[in-house]
């Protein structure tokens, strides 16, 4: 299953609600609202600003391109943005799309300046911790609360 990105739009902001308000999506985000309204959403989005999203697109062969997950990167204006992502179909979990999606987002990040990275991860996502490793990231602390905080400088 190849796995490319595609820059998020305001055409995207339903999905990405719809993502955003699925309680098995959302149970180990870093920070969400506990009832995220098209109102809340379409705000956050008008003001983002220091960040890239993507949305993370899989092709199967068989069809077209599809939307799956979201990735992204935040506090581009700082020394160690902050990196995420979520698969939104949960069908997907553990097919390896995840780790393709950050793979192509830090090689955005290191080709234009980004020297570090950091991931807040939630202590109990049983899923991120491992795949975050595996992509060279190490612990260095905590960060929100009952959560880790990784970082990975660029090679």
């Amino acid at each position: 299953m190849k796995v490319s990105l595609r820059e998020a739009s305001d055409n995207d902001l339903e999905l990405l609600l719809a993502w955003g308000t699925h309680p098995q999506v959302t149970r180990f985000l870093p920070s969400r609202p506990p009832a995220l309204t098209w109102e809340l959403h379409h705000a956050w989005w008008k003001t983002k600003q220091h960040r890239m999203d993507w949305l993370i697109l899989v092709d199967d062969g068989k069809t077209r391109p599809r939307a799956v997950g979201e990735v992204h990167i935040r506090d581009l204006n700082t020394p160690s943005p902050e990196i995420g992502l979520y698969i939104g179909e949960v069908a997907l979990w553990g097919k390896g799309i995840g780790r393709q999606a950050l793979e192509e987002a830090m090689r955005w990040a290191w080709a234009h300046g980004v020297k570090k990275v950091q991931a807040v991860i939630h202590a109990r996502n049983r899923r991120s911790h491992p795949l975050f490793k595996g992509l060279g990231f190490v612990r260095v602390g905590t960060g929100r609360k009952g959560q880790w905080l990784y970082e990975r400088t660029r090679p």
